[in-house]
């Protein structure tokens, strides 16, 4: 045999050869397929749209996953998206992107397939614990086989799962839990071999690095390490010695390290995005308690997962002697002492249990960041814990029922509870299918306690221009929270959609006395007085937007729209350029400042700007139009007409498009095909269009007829 055979038959786990090869099959087998019937049950998830809830900000409105670049890596590990840094999880966004656009479909199946391998790595975890443990009593793989099934079944198909699944924002639970399995398998076979120990140990650092960098919550892992130390590897038993503890700390060194950096990263994002809750809006030892409650909230929602919130409200003054939270602290304090009390004699519930406790520390709400109390995805690894437990006990059970119509009965009582389950896990899925589902499930739930889900669904009514309900819902959101300036904001967006600009100036004036910092409040104000053509104040509103945050590109392009009206072309075209240089992918930067080039006649820069607009931004009209008005002006009438029949194809019922065809048609002398695209014009309800006709037809009365004066 070669030298290397045989290393590479040396670096092979020990475990393993306790295994025949049909005792392999089965094992495999079964984990495949507990983790199909948990893509399964989750398929109706990938009906889902994109939600406006981080969905729109890190997906559908992220500019910066739509290209693999250099600038793409360079934004993927220096910036933050919603708050926070989780490079590989905005680097498999992208790759979504590059398959699939913004098809919602294709980012729901990848969610759905690393919910799938979690499960499956969940099995496999389970069953090398439990054959771990059970190496020396249990012979067979029956009890690890059952315990590992029970354990995984229960992950894959828990109603609690919904969140993280059916969410694609979400995408960093599925993805930082995956690779936060295979770093405590890397280190569990680390472990249990005496050969290429060191391939195993750097394994689990990476694996525990790449989970890092797709979510911060995986910052746990060296505490679990400990936990698994203690049990089930007992390498942390007194009999060891002080040799071995010194061992297992200085291996713990590099996960250490990885995980107080990625937790110093996380606290200075959600402080610098302001997603940190003062201690004067959440004291102390009211975030104790609800941290207290937490911790049993999330073990009751386990074993009954009924009236499942996407939002659950933080409460408002808390009354110390309260049964509802003074209770849950009693419960969790008799919890931990029990487990404590058993250190010595069943290490199990308290490595269980300190596991749950561990794995829900930088989410149980000390360092409070958001206005809710408790989140639902927050389960998807510290559930793990608990249904470890259920798992051991059932195969424990089942391998103490020697009664054939006991384990039958036992299996059909398993199917039932597991039918259950599936069945409020699928009455669950809808309700994350659209943004207006979403919210109105949760203002079902909690009708006069939650603004932000008043204040989502009113953008969706508010894109689809239906402004009365969106105001209905800002005014809700209002009504709850009389100080929420983003309400009073997007209130006022409805009411200038409406024309109703005194309103809208009113309530954005509004925003910005409840926060003076708002600078896309400014902007928006700005553009209330450009359409009432005060553009003076429209300017002074732009401007203080830019000195609030100097890179703000709105603020600059707005600006630039308000020095195009004014005719102050040169200030337009620097304002512009500023625009882009902050967004490169603005689109409508590019389609203004090619009109500002128009307009002052420079038409081979405003055709280049228009080009480069419809590449960033294909199914933008209005720029069609545009760049058809220069090469008709260029006397280009060809491609022209060409732009003018793009800008139609993509909106069949578009008046200004069929107006600036006629123009182009009547330069080139086609009376015919410009008299027809007048008349359609008109019919969609140009008014120029309308005029246009009159005049003609009050010509023809006085044997005139000639179509238009070229300047028209």
């Amino acid at each position: 045999m070669s030298k290397s055979k045989k290393d590479n038959k040396a670096c092979q786990p020990e475990i393993s050869h306790s295994y025949s090869l049909r005792e392999k099959i089965i094992i495999l087998s079964v984990a495949c397929a507990i983790a199909m019937a948990a893509f399964i049950v989750f398929i109706p998830a990938l009906k889902g749209e994109f939600l406006i809830w981080d969905d729109n900000l890190l997906v559908a409105e992220n500019r910066n996953i739509q290209s693999i670049d250099t600038d793409f890596f360079k934004w993927a590990f220096t910036d933050v998206a919603i708050a926070a840094w989780y490079p590989v999880t905005v680097m498999s966004l992208a790759i979504d992107y590059f398959f699939w656009g913004k098809d919602p479909f294709g980012y729901h199946l990848t969610n759905n397939i690393f919910h799938g391998l979690n499960t499956f790595l969940v099995f496999i975890l389970v069953f090398f614990l439990v054959k771990l443990v059970r190496a020396k009593d249990e012979k067979g793989i029956t009890m690890p086989l059952v315990s590992a099934s029970v354990t995984a079944l229960l992950f894959g198909i828990h109603p609690l799962r919904v969140e993280s699944v059916a969410w694609t924002a979400e995408r960093k639970d599925v993805l930082y839990s995956f690779f936060y399995i295979l770093s405590i398998l890397s280190y569990l076979k680390y472990s249990s071999v005496t050969t290429c120990k060191t391939k195993y140990y750097i394994g689990s650092i990476i694996f525990f690095a790449m989970s890092l960098m797709s979510k911060s919550m995986a910052v746990t892992l060296p505490l679990v390490l400990i936990v698994l130390d203690y049990y089930p590897l007992g390498r942390l038993l007194p009999e060891k010695g002080w040799g071995e503890v010194k061992k297992t700390a200085i291996e713990k060194v590099p996960f250490i390290c990885m995980s107080l950096f990625v937790s110093a990263v996380a606290l200075y994002t959600h402080n610098e995005k302001g997603a940190v809750m003062g201690m004067e809006t959440h004291p102390v030892y009211m975030r104790f308690f609800v941290a207290m409650k937490g911790y049993i909230f999330y073990l009751y929602k386990m074993v009954i997962p009924s009236g499942l919130a996407p939002y659950y409200p933080y409460p408002g003054e808390i009354t110390i002697p309260s049964f509802e939270y003074m209770g849950a602290t009693v419960l969790f304090i008799i919890i931990t002492a029990f487990s404590l009390y058993l250190l010595r004699k069943n290490r199990l519930i308290p490595a269980v249990w300190f596991y749950y406790v561990v794995t829900l520390l930088p989410v149980i709400g000390i360092a409070q960041t958001g206005s809710f109390s408790t989140a639902n995805r927050y389960t998807y690894l510290p559930s793990l814990g608990p249904l470890l437990l259920a798992g051991i006990a059932a195969g424990d059970i089942f391998i103490r029922t020697s009664s054939r119509s006991l384990r039958i009965m036992y299996v059909l009582l398993s199917g039932i509870i597991a039918g259950v389950l599936i069945n409020v896990t699928l009455i669950n899925i809808p309700v994350w299918k659209d943004t207006v589902s979403l919210w109105s499930y949760q203002i079902k739930l909690f009708p006069d306690r939650v603004p932000i889900a008043y204040l989502n669904r009113g953008v969706v009514y508010w894109e689809r221009k239906e402004f009365v309900k969106a105001i209905d819902d800002y005014s809700k959101a209002i009504e709850i929270d009389p100080r929420h300036a983003k309400a009073y904001s997007n209130r006022g967006s409805a009411y200038e959609s409406m024309g109703k600009f005194d309103l809208a100036v009113k309530d954005l004036t509004k925003a910005i006395e409840i926060n003076p910092e708002l600078s896309g409040v400014y902007s928006n104000r700005g553009n209330v007085f450009m359409k009432m053509k005060k553009y003076d104040l429209a300017v002074r509103d732009y401007n203080k937007a830019i000195e609030i945050d100097p890179e703000y590109a709105k603020g600059y392009s707005n600006r630039g729209v308000v020095y195009n009206n004014m005719g102050k072309f040169d200030l337009a075209i620097q304002d512009y350029t500023k625009a882009i240089e902050l967004d490169k992918w603005s689109g409508k930067a590019y389609n203004n400042r090619g009109f500002a080039y128009e307009s002052m006649g420079r038409y081979k820069e405003a055709l280049d700007d228009y080009s480069r607009s419809i590449e960033l931004e294909p199914d933008y009209i209005r720029v069609y139009n545009n760049r058809g008005n220069t090469y008709r002006k260029a006397g280009d009438f060809q491609k022209a007409v060409i732009d003018y029949e793009t800008a139609l194809a993509k909106d069949p019922k578009n008046p200004t498009s069929y107006f600036y065809l006629g123009l182009c048609y009547k330069d080139m002398g086609d009376k015919e095909k410009a008299l027809a695209s007048f008349r359609r014009s008109a019919e969609l309800g140009n008014k120029n269009a309308v005029n246009y006709l009159k005049n003609l037809n009050m010509n023809r009365t006085q044997g005139d007829i000639n179509l238009l004066p070229s300047n028209y």
